[in-house]
């Protein structure tokens, strides 16, 4: 299996009826909100394992999978989505998807359902899951920090509309209402992307090369530099767990 392949259009529309149906717990993540999410983790200065985000997904409660095969499909899709995100951070290439749209009146920007809403959330998730990582790497560098701080602002600035109108208050010094700030906030997105996926790419390589070697972990560029380091354990009870499954295909794939 090619745990590198990029999604095609069907498997994203599978993964994504599989994420809104009744067997995926009340508060799962859906696809636009995954992909906010894992844009995050993949960003995130630390090694990070399926085992470790996935749960994140799923609100930590099991999913009724139906059959071996569909759980097999759910984990590894989600692990490839994984890839493909990690192959454009490491590209310097990060992009919203296309359907992050500024859409008029500014308050739809805000609502469940709108895509720009969706993925900002999923980012916020990711941030916060790895907040005490990115505080640890920056917190004696108060010029790297601010900037960090205002990136994360604008990455989830449409997470949520009320706290927003407390950052242009705040964060943001200027002195326009929202719905002039909103559009702004939204054109700076893609460059403020890249940068902070280049801050928390250098942030893991330092970490990469300050820790003591472990064979066969090493620096790397892959498409799945948060995968690599990883090591799971054998077992035999571990073949019926699809999500070590995922993990198990993760590392041979690397191999």
């Amino acid at each position: 299996m090619n745990l590198f392949k990029k999604l095609s259009a069907a498997e994203t529309r599978r993964l994504a009826a599989f994420l809104e149906s009744v067997a995926c717990p009340p508060d799962t993540m859906n696809i636009m909100e995954i992909k906010g999410f894992l844009f995050g983790v993949c960003c995130a200065p630390v090694v990070s394992k399926p085992s470790e985000w996935i749960p994140e997904i799923f609100d930590h409660r099991p999913a009724n999978f139906a059959t071996t095969e569909e759980a097999e499909f759910v984990n590894t899709a989600l692990v490839r989505l994984y890839n493909q995100l990690m192959a454009d951070v490491n590209d310097a290439a990060p992009a919203l998807p296309t359907a992050c749209k500024y859409k008029e009146p500014c308050a739809v920007n805000f609502e469940r359902g709108n895509a720009l809403h969706e993925w900002c959330k999923g980012f916020n998730e990711a941030h916060h899951l790895y907040f005490d990582h990115w505080e640890a790497g920056i917190a004696e560098d108060e010029e790297l920090m601010a900037a960090v701080g205002f990136m994360v602002l604008t990455l989830g600035f449409f997470d949520d509309r009320d706290e927003s109108r407390q950052m242009l208050d705040m964060a943001f010094d200027v002195d326009l209402p929202l719905h002039e700030m909103a559009p702004i906030v939204r054109a700076q997105m893609p460059q403020v992307m890249k940068e902070y996926a280049r801050i928390g790419r250098a942030m893991y390589e330092e970490m990469l090369e300050d820790e003591t070697p472990r064979a066969p972990a090493t620096k790397t560029t892959s498409a799945s530099s948060n995968v690599v380091p990883f090591r799971v354990p054998h077992r035999d009870d571990d073949a019926r767990d699809p999500l070590l499954q995922a993990e198990e295909l993760a590392l041979q794939a690397l191999q």
